[in-house]
């Protein structure tokens, strides 16, 4: 099956500039024109869209996208360093994930805290160093 930039755009959820951008870049290998000169993606050049998405979500960045596609493109002679890439790449977002729990942690009981104040009816004034003080108190307590 054959997609117009539209349509490709549409399934992989990008724009059709960053279609292009891919494609100026190297990173979308030789997305094929009809006789009109438009493009033709095909499932394939979607699904290696989808790849390039994965990567750009764990925040690689265009410069390693375009090293691992430079691997991916040589076979199966570069799949240790294409794998060693990917493993980088978990731990970095196994880091990220774990540093975004923490952070979830904090401003679940910061809401925790002030749920308190709502349902006791007792919204006070206090300076941000004594609220402070009531939430660090909180927090030693759970």
């Amino acid at each position: 099956m054959k997609y117009s930039a539209k349509e490709a755009a549409k399934l992989t959820g990008l724009t059709i500039p960053t279609l292009r951008y891919y494609e100026k870049e190297g990173m979308l290998l030789e997305i094929k024109r009809s006789k009109s000169g438009n493009r033709e993606y095909t499932q394939a050049d979607i699904e290696w869209i989808e790849m390039i998405k994965c990567l750009r979500t764990a925040d690689v960045p265009i410069r390693e996208i375009k090293k691992y596609i430079s691997l991916a493109v040589q076979g199966s002679t570069s799949v240790v360093e294409r794998m060693e890439m990917i493993q980088t790449y978990k731990m970095d977002l196994e880091k990220k994930m774990k540093l975004l729990q923490e952070t979830l942690n904090i401003v679940n009981l910061k809401l925790k805290f002030y749920q308190s104040f709502v349902e006791r009816n007792e919204i006070k004034e206090l300076t941000y160093l004594e609220e402070w003080k009531e939430f660090s108190k909180m927090c030693e307590e759970e």
